[in-house]
């Protein structure tokens, strides 16, 4: 399943795959340093999977670089966001809303509300 990443996330990545070429590798030889399957790299770099923070740190050790150097070099566009996704439910005469992330829930019960009111 390919994801969609974000903007900040692309600029990310970007700048990974500038540092292996500046380097001169090739792909290939940054998942034979890395000791991931073949054209994992390729997969991370052209944002077809959004990458775990451990995946791109040890992709900037491996490049030689810190993370603060990696990271300092950034410069966000404004646009950064947390990813959410809303649940809603009737509930007899309300409507129950919750928002799910991660270990952490949070609900909101709208009083004498319903499904049609609320989408519309």
């Amino acid at each position: 399943m390919q994801v969609s990443v974000s903007p900040a996330v692309r600029q990310l990545l970007g700048h990974l795959k500038s540092l292996r070429e500046a380097k001169g590798w090739t792909s290939n030889q940054m998942d034979e340093r890395l000791m991931v399957g073949p054209g994992w790299t390729e997969v991370v770099e052209s944002g077809s999977t959004e990458p775990s923070l451990d995946l791109v740190l040890a992709m900037v050790e491996v490049l030689g670089a810190s993370p603060a150097e990696f990271l300092g070099s950034f410069q966000p566009d404004g646009n950064a966001n947390v990813p959410r996704q809303v649940e809603a439910a009737g509930d007899g005469s309300d409507l129950l809303l919750r928002f799910p992330y991660a270990d952490f829930d949070a609900e909101v019960r709208l009083v004498n509300a319903d499904m049609d009111g609320f989408w519309s």
